[in-house]
């Protein structure tokens, strides 16, 4: 969004309105007994990650990069779990896919695809410290043909009605 406005293809400043949080999701079965972060680096455990080019894949390691300073779990901690990992996925969704099939012990997407995943996945909240929070924004397009439709859609999306339809998808509120 940021080479648009600096393009000038939208009208005035785009405005986040609703943010995201990675999530560690585990089978329903949770076989393998993770409870916690730090659990990723159990001997054994099958770490599926969304691939490193995909934003949640690079959320992910970013993650784990922030596990082992902030937390003192330190570079075993990193070097485990990243030994763990026994597939990079296309995107969250088929991160999801594989946990939910038990084809993997652990995976890192996004709280709105853990949720889609319903009673088929547990959720392990990331420590806030260590989260890697995204944003979503919006604005107008320039020269819309319908502008008004654009800024009245704009509007709605940042009324206190539509936050609470994203805040149920599991999307956090912002600004």
């Amino acid at each position: 969004m940021r080479r648009l406005a600096e393009q000038g293809l939208i009208e005035g400043q785009p405005v986040a309105f609703a943010g995201n949080l990675p999530v560690i999701v585990v089978p329903a079965t949770n076989t393998a007994k993770i409870t916690t972060a730090a659990d990723l680096a159990k001997p054994g455990v099958r770490l599926v990650l969304a691939a490193r080019d995909v934003p949640i894949g690079a959320y992910a390691l970013q993650v784990i990069d922030r596990l082992a300073a902030n937390h003192g779990y330190s570079d075993a901690f990193r070097t485990a779990a990243l030994r763990n990992i026994v597939s990079h996925e296309a995107n969250a969704r088929a991160v999801l896919a594989k946990v939910e099939l038990g084809e993997a012990d652990a995976g890192v997407v996004y709280r709105t695809d853990a949720r889609i995943g319903g009673d088929r996945v547990r959720t392990i909240v990331i420590p806030e410290s260590d989260v890697v929070t995204t944003t979503h924004p919006i604005a107008v397009i320039a020269h819309a043909p319908n502008s008004a439709g654009a800024a009245a859609f704009v509007a709605f999306v940042l009324s206190p009605p539509a936050r609470a339809i994203l805040e149920q998808a599991g999307f956090s509120p912002v600004g």
